[in-house]
């Protein structure tokens, strides 16, 4: 059984998803759709580029057992709005803000997947202390150049037809299941071309984004957990030490052979390495 939903994304129905609650922020110039699911906590789980807050169910069940789930889809991601233009971090981190408005919370754990991180930590920068914890799942800790070619190919899929993309994932990950690999060429298919092209052309103006820059004012208990640059991981081992030397309230868990998306393909160390930081957060 299928929902179809609107900008073309397709959401596979499973027990998970008929347990969500779903919702429309309204306003800030485009509405953010969110889902939440589970008690206790408030967790706002954000997802990579490219992707939609669906890409959290494989650990969705398991924390939504712990937390209440805030999961929203990212600006020109998803089910939420898609302009023309406004896809730099700051514009991610202004819709953090709104999602933590309205999620009731203003002291929340905060969980970000890539994209989700840097989102995190722009957002954690303005408010150093106010977020409970932050984890950091294989965020990028600089930019420049260098990733303009992963950017690119990103925007190639997405400008491709879901058949066209599923195939492509079946020969690069035939670990994958068809369904995933139909939800994922759906969701990457219906993101906003902008989301790509801005970040393409800031990484091509050749300066270097050091994305650790005054990342030491944020008080709040913060967490990198990254897999292995050599497995596809986006983490150096010297980045990740520096991340971790940046203050005692900083830490760093490299989960070995893990790749970028460590919460869908190495999911028991993902959690594992989450639960110990938080009872100790």
């Amino acid at each position: 059984m299928r929902v179809f939903l609107s900008h073309r994304a397709e959401i596979i129905v499973t027990e998970q998803t008929r347990s969500l609650r779903r919702s429309v922020i309204a306003g800030g110039g485009q509405d953010i759709a969110v889902a939440t699911i589970g008690a206790g906590p408030t967790m706002i789980l954000l997802h990579g580029i490219g992707s939609s807050g669906m890409s959290w169910m494989p650990v969705m069940t398991r924390l939504a057992d712990l937390y209440r789930l805030v999961i929203p889809d990212l600006r020109g991601h998803g089910q939420s709005g898609q302009p023309e233009q406004g896809y730099h971090l700051s514009d991610y981190a202004d819709d953090l803000e709104r999602i933590i408005a309205w999620s009731g919370e203003p002291h929340p754990l905060i969980v970000g997947h890539s994209l989700g991180g840097l989102t995190a930590i722009t957002w954690a920068k303005r408010h150093p202390a106010q977020a409970s914890a932050i984890v950091l799942e294989d965020m990028p800790l600089s930019g420049g150049v260098e990733r303009a070619p992963m950017l690119e190919g990103w925007s190639q899929l997405a400008a491709m037809s879901v058949e066209d993309v599923m195939a492509y994932y079946r020969q690069e990950f035939p670990h994958w299941s068809d369904d995933d690999r139909e939800r994922r060429a759906e969701v990457i298919t219906s993101t906003h071309p902008a989301v790509f092209s801005e970040m393409v052309d800031l990484a091509m103006r050749g300066e270097r984004i050091d994305y650790l820059a005054g990342l030491g004012s944020i008080t709040s208990p913060i967490l990198l957990i990254h897999g292995d640059f050599e497995s596809g991981g986006l983490v150096p081992a010297a980045g990740a030490t520096r991340f971790a030397s940046l203050g005692p309230n900083f830490g760093a868990v490299r989960i070995p052979g893990g790749s970028h998306s460590l919460h869908r393909e190495s999911t028991e160390q993902f959690l594992e390495a989450m639960r110990v930081f938080l009872e100790g957060a």
